[in-house]
């Protein structure tokens, strides 16, 4: 599998795996820091509008043909639109709880500073969030 193959089916999982989790019902409440970064989360989806629903529309039917190469072309672009934006956000706004859910998908391909100084740009609201509670104990 190529990298840019590789590339495509990580991004496509962690749409399907994010979109998937806020439609899913908690099966506990979640904390004030949780329900701000899903908030967070809907909104910069929201504002995807002219990727996102193609991209649905893409994943969708990826399961449903054989030849699964002529959709992944397809969605390539897509992706690259939204791996750039979220980029983008990170570089803006290093320290939000929409950061700290974005560097939870980071963290297998970073070195322990760099997870260490980018958890430490969270803000107390971002620290309080499942995932970077999750990023504090493979600190620790």
């Amino acid at each position: 599998m190529t990298k840019t193959i590789k590339k495509t089916a990580c991004l496509t999982a962690l749409l399907v795996l994010s979109l998937g989790a806020l439609a899913q019902p908690q099966q506990q409440e979640k904390s004030a820091a949780d329900k701000i970064q899903q908030d967070m989360l809907e909104a910069f989806y929201a504002g995807m509008g002219d990727v996102m629903p193609k991209l649905m529309e893409l994943n969708k039917a990826y399961y449903d043909v054989e030849n699964k190469d002529s959709i992944r072309s397809l969605m390539e672009p897509l992706q690259k639109i939204m791996a750039e934006r979220q980029k983008d956000y990170l570089e803006k706004h290093p320290s939000t709880a929409l950061t700290a859910y974005f560097m939870r998908f980071e963290t297998g391909k970073m070195s322990l500073e760099k997870m260490k100084e980018a958890y430490n740009k969270f803000d107390e609201t971002a620290k309080q969030t499942a995932t970077a509670k999750e990023m504090a104990q493979e600190i620790a």
